[in-house]
């Protein structure tokens, strides 16, 4: 973290900027309008950009700068390719986050029920405040796994080959069951295994 903080400070400036604009542009008046609107779809697109550009950061130990055309390359070479594999881990990651408020939600009213019982309000209280701690520290340390996500998505579309030679078992359940990643390592011209290449078809 220590090697690459003026590189995460920098890209995290660039989203500080434009959120400055967007709210001075709500201070003026009728809360920005079109501009406002604009400013935030650009902040949503960077800060996108930005776990990428981080991952190449951590990965290589480049700067900013340098990180953010190797993203861009990755983007323009893999295409939506991205977008679905963030998609597809987000939607596991928020379940199990919804998951874990759920089941602390479910000891809230446990303790309500062993401590007051009969009092609505207590179990109320204690399973809503059991659900967003639960929630939240299920995001805290979810935050982890969609960051090896990210990493392993821009190691292999990087370098699909490495992963190929190293490790063959990964390489060959990644290309097995995605076939996003199937089509990524044969843009490389690393191709599956037949047996995989049977499973995809």
């Amino acid at each position: 973290m220590t090697t690459s903080f003026g590189s995460v400070c920098f890209g995290s400036l660039l989203v500080a900027i434009l959120q400055a604009i967007r709210a001075m542009l709500k201070a003026n008046g009728k809360g920005g309008g079109c501009a406002a609107c604009l400013l935030l779809c650009i902040e949503r697109i960077m800060r996108y950009f930005n776990k990428y550009a981080f991952a190449q950061v951590a990965i290589y130990g480049t700067s900013f700068l340098e990180s953010a055309k190797a993203t861009w390359e990755l983007f323009m070479n893999n295409g939506l390719s991205a977008l679905i594999n963030d998609d597809l881990s987000g939607l596991a990651l928020t379940c199990g986050a919804v998951l874990g408020g759920v089941v602390s939600g479910i000891v809230g009213y446990l303790l309500s029920a062993a401590f007051y019982p009969g009092d609505v309000g207590y179990a109320v209280a204690l399973i809503w405040a059991g659900f967003i701690l639960g929630y939240y520290a299920c995001v805290i340390l979810l935050i982890v796994v969609a960051s090896g996500v990210v990493a392993i998505f821009v190691c292999f579309a990087e370098d699909p080959a490495a992963c190929a030679q190293n490790r063959p078992e990964a390489f060959a359940k990644l290309t097995g069951v995605s076939p996003t990643m199937q089509e990524m390592a044969q843009n490389r011209g690393i191709q599956a295994a037949p047996q995989q290449q049977q499973q995809m078809a």
